[in-house]
C-alpha cells in the first residue's frame, strides 16, 4: 500500500485512514489510543498486536463460521424434509371425506330414480307416496 501511494505521490497522512479501516476492530481500537501516529508506527504496532492475538481471532472466527454453517445446513435439511412430505402427499391419493361420499351417493340415487321412473319418496313409501313427476 505504501509503495502504491509513493508511486502516485499520495501523502502518507491520507493513507493512514484506509490502512486502519482494513484492520480488525480490536486492533483499530488499540491504535486509536495512540496519538500522534504515523502509518509506519500504526503498521508496526498492528503487526505486534496481530502476532499475539492471531490464534484467538482465528478460533473465534472459525467457531462462528461453523455455527453459522450448521444453522444453514439444518435449515436446508428442514426444507428438504418439507419438500419430501409435500411430494409424498401429492403422490398418494387422499381418502375422500364424508361429504364427498354423501355427494356421490346422492348422484347414484338420482340416476336410480331416472332408471326406475320413481323418485326416492316413491321407492321408500311406495303406495303411500303422493304422485310426483320427475
Amino acid at each position: 500500500m505504501n509503495r502504491r501511494a509513493s508511486s502516485h505521490n499520495v501523502p502518507k497522512e491520507l493513507m493512514l485512514e484506509p490502512f486502519l479501516q482494513q484492520l480488525p476492530t480490536s486492533v483499530q481500537t488499540i491504535l486509536a489510543s495512540i496519538t500522534p501516529i504515523t502509518i509506519e508506527k500504526a503498521a508496526e504496532v498492528a503487526d505486534r498486536i496481530l502476532e499475539v492475538s492471531i490464534p484467538n481471532v482465528s478460533l473465534s472466527t472459525n467457531a462462528y463460521a461453523s455455527s453459522s454453517e450448521n444453522r444453514i445446513l439444518q435449515e436446508i435439511e428442514r426444507l428438504n424434509r418439507r419438500i419430501d412430505d409435500l411430494t409424498m402427499r401429492q403422490r398418494t391419493p387422499e381418502r375422500r371425506n364424508n361429504s364427498r361420499l354423501r355427494n356421490h351417493s346422492r348422484s347414484r340415487s338420482i340416476s336410480r330414480s331416472r332408471e326406475s321412473g320413481f323418485c326416492w319418496y316413491h321407492r321408500k313409501f311406495q303406495e303411500r307416496a303422493k304422485t310426483l313427476q320427475l
